[in-house]
């Protein structure tokens, strides 16, 4: 633990710098932070536990560090110190009780805590049109099924009043060497980059009143995953690099077009701009 015990509603019976041994299964949550605003938490004392090994230490590298969060935080607090986000899972470990005795102590005694003040102004993520890698071929795959995640994402921003109309395509950039075609076929034969059976390739969205937005994570570990099994598990040669990414497709039924769109970009519903890279692309 890094901050004082009585700091927080949730770490009163832990020591400053204590271990608790609780067990991690948030796949890839993760905290992710700005420099600017890391600093500030860090004076606030707002980064409550950090991932450490069994003696302390504290590395960034796996598996310490278990998801390549930010400074290793394992957990979070705000400001007055009686809300946190924790990754790991307290809740599955007796070990993790001192955590809710915490808690219980404190809503017992009414326990008052330091309250601070946080600010930090995000700048706004500037979206550059895409172009590929000039050796790429570009796939578009398209779901045969019910897309549950665009029609959530339609359901969200219709609570918000929006009148538009989502879907969301896969994007495949395969840059390759030598002869593309039949690399292409081999790749497609593989099945590793999409389910012929509830998935097709197709093309990218081109209706009226519609832009189109590629969102990559910035670390694409399932891309390296994917040129891994094509290379070594379906032995393709000449693939050089493999780039993922996610096309979300926007309809505006209703409204000025520019507006709504920069309106939506600013709920940051499609994407991350701390953990993802977004394109215009059409």
């Amino acid at each position: 633990m890094s901050v004082k015990s009585e700091r927080t509603a949730f770490t009163r019976h832990i020591k400053n710098g204590g271990l608790i041994h609780i067990p991690f299964a948030h796949a890839e949550g993760r905290f992710i932070v700005p420099d600017e605003l890391l600093r500030k938490l860090i004076i606030n004392e707002q980064t409550v536990f950090r991932y450490c090994g069994e003696n302390g230490d504290i590395s960034p590298e796996f598996p310490i560090n278990p998801n390549g969060s930010d400074y290793n935080l394992a957990a979070v607090c705000n400001p007055s110190g009686n809300i946190m986000a924790i990754m790991p899972h307290p809740e599955r470990t007796y070990l993790g009780d001192a955590i809710f005795t915490s808690m219980r102590d404190h809503i017992k005694n009414n326990y008052l805590l330091k309250h601070t003040s946080l600010s930090h102004e995000f700048p706004r993520y500037d979206i550059k049109k895409f172009k590929a890698n000039k050796n790429a071929s570009e796939w578009v795959i398209d779901m045969i099924i019910t897309d549950n995640e665009a029609a959530s994402v339609q359901n969200a921003l219709s609570s918000l009043k929006f009148n538009v109309d989502i879907t969301r395509q896969v994007h495949w950039e395969i840059v390759t060497a030598g002869g593309a075609n039949d690399i292409l076929k081999e790749i497609e034969s593989s099945g590793e980059l999409f389910n012929s059976n509830k998935e097709f390739i197709s093309v990218i969205n081109q209706n009226e009143n519609t832009v189109s937005f590629l969102v990559r994570q910035k670390e694409d570990i399932h891309s390296i995953s994917k040129l891994e099994s094509l290379r070594k598990r379906f032995d393709i040669d000449g693939i050089v690099n493999l780039r993922r990414g996610v096309i979300w497709n926007v309809t505006v039924m209703g409204g000025n077009f520019e507006t709504v769109i920069n309106d939506i970009l600013d709920t940051h519903i499609f994407f991350n701009p701390l953990s993802h890279e977004c394109y215009r692309i059409s």
